[in-house]
């Protein structure tokens, strides 16, 4: 039976919509604490938010290293030398991705 994963955490549960509405009250003349509270965002995201001049959602976590297209294109290479019964192991994919990264920097 597959297991699911249960998020332990509420960081970054907020939407946008979420926190454009809360910048709309807050300038409406409702205090910061208390659309804080209404809304449950935390009052340094809105700090940050407001600095930086935008409601957008920033991804969390490492920035990746390699783009979208070339990340497919080397999980397209391994699943490849899978299937020709090659058998690589996760410290050589781990090997040859940063040999790729090197190359291709």
């Amino acid at each position: 039976m597959p297991q699911t994963f249960t998020n332990k955490t509420t960081n970054g549960a907020w939407t946008e919509e979420t926190l454009r509405n809360t910048f709309i009250a807050s300038d409406n003349g409702r205090s910061v604490r208390e659309t804080l509270t209404a809304f449950e965002i935390p009052r340094t995201t809105l700090q940050d938010r407001r600095k930086v001049g935008c409601y957008c959602k920033f991804s969390q976590g490492q920035k990746p290293v390699f783009s979208e297209a070339s990340e497919k294109k080397f999980a397209y290479e391994v699943v490849k030398l899978g299937k020709l019964f090659y058998g690589i192991t996760p410290t050589e994919i781990v090997k040859y991705a940063f040999a790729y990264a090197r190359k291709n920097n």
